[in-house]
């Protein structure tokens, strides 16, 4: 027997619409991430989505709302996935994915190969892609998505999908009411963690210290490595005092050299580790040296590769 012919949609019968998947990721340049970076991976993410029949969209896109907060709960809330990058751990991301995940609603998590997840985090299952976006990992990578985002999907349809939020017991996810009430406090949260980001901001621009992290460079396999920078200080001390100064500073924890800079008798070079702050350093200086009431002064700061 012939088989019928397959349903072909006529020209005014509209199509269906494919469900939404948000997107939760960094946009902004950030330490060992620039703009175009993201710019790529967002590319990556869009072809996995579309893959599985899905809509892309990030969670500050879309909606009729105009307060940006607002529109970001909303879709965290009502999207039917949400593939979320930690890469970098951003704090704005962080933030938006507890909130995804409060919501008991589907979400698959993907991190870059480069450090590792928070502990409350690594838990979760997630996927990984290559930091240097290397074609055949990233193909790989794009094809795993997709099967996740698939896999996911007819779960969440068939009333299959188990929350990660359901693992601790008795807990009701949130939900967005009418009136918008838990919306209202978690906006008030967003101000609060903005403001303390502000804060932090300025407290980094006033100090002395400069902040380093990991830098990726090409390896003579082809494919990459991970290096770290040192800050690096020059300090004018007093010319009398500049034997005791580089005692101390050798002493310190975190120092890794303490040398007068070339062609100098009065100015000496300081090379820290990336993660320690000069202001720790200064306050041993200041505790050995104080009461030679010795002037000292930081005249250029700045980070320095380590091969």
């Amino acid at each position: 027997m012939a088989k019928a012919p397959a349903h072909q949609p006529k020209d005014d019968e509209p199509e269906k619409a494919k469900p939404v998947c948000g997107i939760i990721m960094p946009i902004a340049g950030m330490a060992g991430y620039d703009n175009g970076h993201w710019s790529e991976v967002r590319t990556i993410i869009d072809r996995a989505i579309v893959g599985a029949q899905m809509t892309p969209q990030p969670v500050w896109e879309g909606g009729v709302v105009d307060i940006i907060h607002d529109r970001i709960v909303s879709n965290l809330f009502e999207n039917q996935v949400i593939v979320c990058d930690v890469s970098g751990l951003n704090p704005n991301v962080m933030l938006e994915l507890g909130i995804r995940l409060s919501f008991a609603k589907p979400t698959i998590i993907i991190t870059d190969d480069i450090g590792s997840l928070p502990f409350d985090t690594k838990i979760i299952e997630h996927l990984e892609y290559s930091r240097d976006l290397h074609i055949l990992k990233t193909e790989r990578f794009v094809e795993d998505l997709t099967s996740k985002l698939v896999e996911i999907n007819a779960a969440q349809e068939s009333n299959m999908y188990r929350p990660f939020i359901k693992n601790f017991g008795r807990i009701q996810p949130g939900s967005i009411g009418t009136e918008r009430q838990p919306a209202d406090l978690i906006l008030d949260r967003l101000d609060r963690v903005s403001a303390e980001l502000r804060s932090l901001r300025r407290d980094q621009s006033r100090s002395s210290s400069s902040y380093a992290d990991a830098v990726v460079r090409p390896s003579s396999g082809g494919g990459v490595r991970s290096s770290y920078v040192t800050q690096t200080l020059h300090i004018s001390v007093p010319a009398p005092v500049v034997a005791d100064a580089l005692t101390v500073l050798r002493s310190v924890y975190g120092v890794l050299s303490a040398n007068l800079s070339a062609g100098s008798t009065d100015v000496v070079k300081v090379q820290l580790r990336p993660d320690v702050l000069w202001s720790a350093v200064e306050k041993e200086l200041t505790t050995a040296l104080g009461n030679k009431s010795v002037p000292y002064v930081v005249i250029r700061s700045g980070i320095e590769p380590v091969e």
